[in-house]
């Protein structure tokens, strides 16, 4: 009688998207949130904000005082600060890891260590585009002076040059579309249960 199969996992793995403002994370994101059929077995997870509702990023808009009542009610499983807001991820967005989905998460790489610490196996993905394309992007999304986005892209510069451990290194130079079925294929690589 040949042995049993080993059982599949079934607990799913993180996997973190890095890069610079303007790299084009939230809108791969969101691309890949509106094509599940695409991603089977992947939870786009969705971060909170102390920010408004903007068209460019799908996240939950909370003011200073929602954000700390969840803080204190404990309803964040992540947080972290970045740019002078507040980001977190409540435990809810995670939740489909326990039930063998991966988890797509906008991070940080300024939090990475933190991350890790709490989830060793995740996956780093790494979302970079030429300086120029950078440039254009954060000059279309209004947010920033051209000082501020020259500051960004120094600060780029140093984060990707300390930037360890990257498991996936993708460009994003064309559509979303085109980055979210790079990134289809090298999950569908590392991530798929092995026989």
């Amino acid at each position: 009688m040949s042995p049993p199969a080993p059982a599949t996992p079934t607990h799913g793995r993180l996997v973190v998207l890095v890069g610079a403002s303007g790299a084009g994370k939230d809108t791969v994101l969101r691309w890949i949130a509106q094509h599940p059929g695409d991603f089977p077995g992947v939870h786009v997870a969705r971060r909170s904000i102390d920010r408004p509702a903007e068209p460019s990023e799908d996240h939950e808009p909370l003011s200073d005082a929602d954000f700390d009542a969840l803080l204190r009610g404990g309803a964040f499983a992540l947080r972290w600060r970045a740019h002078g807001r507040r980001y977190a991820v409540r435990h809810a967005e995670l939740e489909p890891l326990a039930r063998g989905m991966h988890v797509l998460l906008n991070g940080s790489r300024a939090h990475l260590a933190r991350l890790r610490a709490r989830h060793p196996d995740l996956l780093l993905v790494q979302l970079r585009a030429p300086d120029a394309l950078l440039r254009a992007r954060l000059l279309a999304r209004g947010r920033e002076s051209a000082a501020e986005i020259d500051a960004r892209l120094l600060r780029n510069a140093r984060l990707q040059a300390a930037l360890r451990g990257v498991d996936v290194d993708l460009v994003n130079d064309d559509t979303p579309r085109h980055a979210a079925l790079l990134l289809q294929r090298e999950l569908a690589l590392r991530l798929s249960p092995r026989r």
